[in-house]
């Protein structure tokens, strides 16, 4: 038999002291609100990284392939032959679909508003899936084989700034060498939560755009590319790169916005901060409760080493009742914390303002790996700072306690 273990679960801690019995509770509640704390604030950090990574690749791409150029103008250069640019992307292991893309600045003139927007043509190889979760009102562009579709999707912004219904003609003005007009019939209406791209973006049938630009069937400005899950998107830029030569640049969603992922590497900051600053809580928390335990229970150390108990084994005694006490308190924070992530993910208790946060609600991604790591360092250093206040264990004289007795 354990001796030391089976006597911290007999031994009664606070038994002559009512200090003793809160204090303990008082380590259990700190150690139960730093596991809590750790756990939501990597689950937060996780939701918002997925759910902002999401929008971005959603509304795009992995990674988006152009030409080089050297010209001043906004728009980019055409990939004359972008099938043949296409088959040598899909020919990648690690590329799974590849669309093209056309991005033309217009003029919305709705003759009593005038507002400025960047048409993004599409082909029927567009994913439609992805962009559907943004569409609020209306359904997505149904593409025509012989003609080029009037359909046109433009955001809940556009909507709501220039009065439109789902039905209305929009004309969009370009301006070229002469002034073009494009007529168009808004089929939906979508909303990323990003205004950097509601205000800016509208989507078409990219045979409109090839002909404002007097671009064949097989011309675009970008391509569009997916990977496969699990695939690292630096390694497929190299590849790309490499397979269409220098001609071209592939670009990461980092690098198109890369403003949006360093606010993400500040929220991954804060939430390491916020976990390094609760496990140094925790342990002063539990040194604290250890000393004042071993100094309720002076008269009763002195007592078991009376009877035999080596200062070793009455060091483990009371390691043992720390252990429990983390124990208690790692279980309960880990309770609580899959509650209030249920209750967030299905009731979305606590709301944000989107166009500060891109996201409505609170995002919760739980990663399980992650979840046990936080859950045995702190038990492995609660356990480590144990080491230093039992070894007052070894200091205390039977002979002084008991004649103090």
């Amino acid at each position: 038999m354990n001796l030391p273990f089976f006597l911290s679960r007999k031994i009664k801690f606070g038994g002559t002291t009512i200090n003793a019995r809160v204090m303990q509770r008082i380590a259990v509640g700190t150690v139960l609100l730093s596991v809590l704390v750790m756990q939501l604030s990597f689950a937060v950090m996780h939701g918002f990284r997925n759910e902002v990574t999401s929008i971005v690749k959603n509304f795009n791409a992995d990674l988006v392939v152009q030409r080089l150029s050297f010209n001043s103008t906004t728009e980019n250069s055409p990939i004359e032959n972008y099938p043949k640019a296409g088959n040598l992307i899909q020919s990648l292991a690690s590329v799974n679909h590849d669309f093209a893309l056309i991005t033309k600045p217009g003029i919305i003139n709705t003759g009593k508003e005038i507002e400025g927007v960047v048409l993004r043509g599409i082909n029927a190889d567009y994913d439609s899936v992805r962009f559907s979760k943004f569409i609020t009102e209306g359904h997505f562009i149904r593409f025509g084989e012989a003609a080029p579709t009037k359909d046109i999707i433009v955001s809940t912004y556009f909507a709501q700034r220039l009065m439109l219904k789902i039905g209305d003609k929009l004309p969009i003005y370009f301006m070229q060498d002469t002034v073009r007009v494009k007529q168009f019939v808004i089929c939906g209406f979508y909303e990323s939560g990003m205004e950097d791209l509601d205000m800016k973006f509208a989507l078409c049938d990219i045979r409109h755009l090839q002909k404002v630009n007097y671009w064949s069937n097989t011309t675009a400005s970008s391509i569009l590319v997916e990977t496969k899950p699990g695939a690292n998107p630096e390694q497929v830029k190299e590849d790309i790169q490499i397979a269409l030569g220098d001609e071209y640049a592939a670009f990461t969603l980092m690098d198109m916005y890369p403003q949006l992922f360093d606010w993400l590497a500040l929220v991954d900051t804060n939430a390491v901060i916020i976990s390094v600053l609760m496990l140094v809580v925790a342990c002063i928390s539990m040194i604290t409760v250890l000393l004042i335990v071993i100094l309720d229970k002076t008269q009763s150390i002195g007592t078991l080493k009376a009877l035999g108990l080596s200062n070793g084994r009455t060091i483990q005694l009371f390691w043992y009742k720390a252990a429990r006490i983390v124990v208690r308190g790692i279980i309960w924070g880990n309770i609580i914390f899959f509650v209030l992530a249920y209750l967030q993910t299905h009731f979305h208790l606590i709301q944000l303002p989107k166009k500060d946060y891109y996201v409505s609600t609170v995002p919760i991604l739980i990663n399980w790996t992650e979840v046990i790591v936080i859950d045995l360092g702190t038990l492995v250093l609660c356990m480590l700072c144990m080491l230093l206040p039992v070894r007052i264990i070894t200091r205390i004289s039977i002979v002084k306690v008991l004649r103090f007795n």
